[in-house]
């Protein structure tokens, strides 16, 4: 069995590894940028660490929030090819920008841009990404999708497996690479890698765009609009209708008199029934964005040295990474394949994706033991003395490596709750609405990083006692992680009540619908294809 999944693998079409070697290439260049962006702000920007920290999650959670509108133009206005096209053109016109904001740091060559022109630049940089970064992560992952077999669901399942591995990839790259060369080098160089990373990204994408199969058959058929248009009708003909009807969307429909197919009033209650499991992962996007704000500012105060080499603070990201690195291929290879073969069935999405938002529960939780054991030490011993980004703090004696297990956990975590999470919102989401579905299962990401800035502001509250002041050695960062991780795990029960309820959607359940309401049969034809 674990045979035929590398069997599988070998089937994928040469433009599939185009397309995953561009995320890769784009993953590099978004982790290149936002990985030491909280220092990037307090040294180019002139801010203090919590507004530095609060920029960076805004700034992700404003891209993640983006892509639910970039995937509305994708699948009702663009395409997605064109939507990919666009948006790369657009993210290589931020990266530019970001990257001027850097030229004091080369004295080479001996360019000083005044503080305002800075910030000037780099917020336009940030909207041009944002909307790229928006544009390409709901569109690329339906787009590979749709070059494979759409009747073989472990092929699909096999492509987001993998596709979620080639995204990791970038990452570490970023993060093991490109945070040395900002952190020991300096931040231009460490930002041309990103910028040259982007555009080899679209030469690769583009190279081999006259063998991309383009479904754009369902353009305009199931927008948003239209959606808020059957509502809309529902509600009017419920109040003026003299037949009852037992589900409110059954107003609107053709059949009964309404003014929508029933193939999109269909389309329109699978949407619904993904939402409130959507909604779950907020809490789990809520620990991950501690990976680039908190446990970040918890890395700098922890002994960075390991004899004579000096760990770049953001690379114990690169830990979560590996784990996503060597799980997937594990669980693809050769955990899945036995399960079938010894069960005739693997652990189907809702409890893969239970079991990810547990394991990040224990991520934050890890990180509040660590902070306790962290100040007691320093209170213990005095601490010792050590630079970052030119900075000196005084650190406790712990190696930042004691952080290798809540980054441990948020990786296990996001392989069972992210990568399945983005199968489940495209295996689950009408034909039509694909690109939507999978911006919406990344709003998720962008509102879990509002909602971690929006907790930081209300545990500060107390000026006499904030929980999160610029030192935080005077704070209580340890209160703050075991209350996310009890939040968390109150996000698992609903979770699982959820789940409990949820009916899935299947490929050949759309297929039926399609042909019932499809023109070209005769009803006698309609009744024998959909048996």
């Amino acid at each position: 069995m674990p045979q035929k999944s590398v069997s599988a693998l070998s089937s994928f079409k040469p433009v599939i590894f185009c397309i995953l070697v561009f995320e890769l290439c784009e993953r590099l260049t978004f982790y290149s940028i936002s990985a030491n962006f909280v220092r990037f702000c307090t040294i180019f920007l002139q801010v203090d660490n919590v507004t530095a920290m609060n920029m960076s999650l805004i700034f992700t959670g404003s891209i993640y929030i983006v892509t639910l509108f970039c995937g509305w133009i994708s699948d009702s206005v663009l395409g997605k090819f064109k939507t990919i096209i666009l948006s790369g053109i657009i993210y290589f016109i931020g990266v530019l920008l970001i990257t001027a904001v850097t030229f004091q740091s080369e004295p080479r060559l001996n360019i000083t841009l005044s503080l305002t022109l800075r910030r000037v630049l780099t917020g336009f940089g940030l909207v041009f990404i944002g909307i790229a970064t928006g544009g390409i992560k709901s569109t690329v992952g339906p787009f590979g999708a749709e070059q494979l077999d759409q009747k073989n669901e472990n092929i699909t399942r096999l492509f987001f497996i993998w596709y979620y591995w080639f995204v990791n990839l970038g990452s570490a790259i970023a993060f093991l690479g490109v945070t040395y060369v900002q952190q020991n080098i300096n931040f231009f160089i460490g930002f041309i890698i990103p910028l040259v990373s982007i555009s080899v990204a679209m030469v690769l994408f583009i190279i081999p765009h006259r063998f991309y199969k383009r479904n754009e058959s369902f353009k305009n058929t199931s927008s948003i609009f239209t959606y808020v248009s059957i509502f809309w009708e529902a509600f009017q003909r419920r109040s003026r209708s003299i037949y009852k009807y037992s589900q409110f969307l059954d107003y609107a429909s053709l059949s009964n008199g309404g003014s929508y197919d029933d193939t999109v009033i269909a389309d329109f209650r699978k949407t619904i029934r993904i939402i409130p499991v959507l909604l779950t992962f907020i809490p789990f996007y809520i620990a991950y964005s501690q990976m680039q704000s908190t446990y970040l500012l918890q890395a700098e105060r922890l002994n960075l040295n390991i004899s004579t080499f000096v760990i770049p603070v953001a690379s114990l990201n690169v830990v979560n990474t590996v784990v996503i690195l060597f799980i997937i291929p594990l669980l693809a290879i050769l955990v899945y394949p036995i399960l079938n073969k010894c069960f005739k069935a693997s652990p189907n999405h809702l409890k893969r994706i239970a079991l990810g938002l547990f394991l990040s529960s224990l991520s934050v939780i890890a990180a509040g033991v660590l902070e306790i054991y962290r100040k007691d030490e320093i209170r213990a011993t005095g601490g010792i003395p050590q630079t970052v980004f030119n900075k000196s703090y005084n650190v406790s004696h712990i190696s930042v490596l004691a952080q290798i297990p809540q980054f441990f956990f948020v990786g296990s975590g996001e392989v069972f709750a992210s990568a399945t999470g983005l199968e489940f919102a495209y295996s689950q989401a009408p034909v039509s609405m694909q690109a939507v579905i999978t911006g919406l299962f990344y709003v998720m990401t962008g509102i879990g990083s509002f909602a971690s800035s929006l907790l930081i502001l209300l545990v500060n509250v107390n000026l006499k006692d904030q929980w999160m002041p610029d030192d935080i050695d005077k704070g209580h960062y340890e209160s703050f992680f075991f209350l996310l991780g009890g939040i968390i795990l109150l996000d698992v029960t609903i979770f699982i009540f959820i789940a409990r309820g949820y009916r899935y959607s299947t490929s050949e359940e759309e297929k039926k619908l399609l042909i019932i309401y499809d023109s070209r049969y005769d009803d006698d034809d309609k009744v024998a294809l959909s048996q």
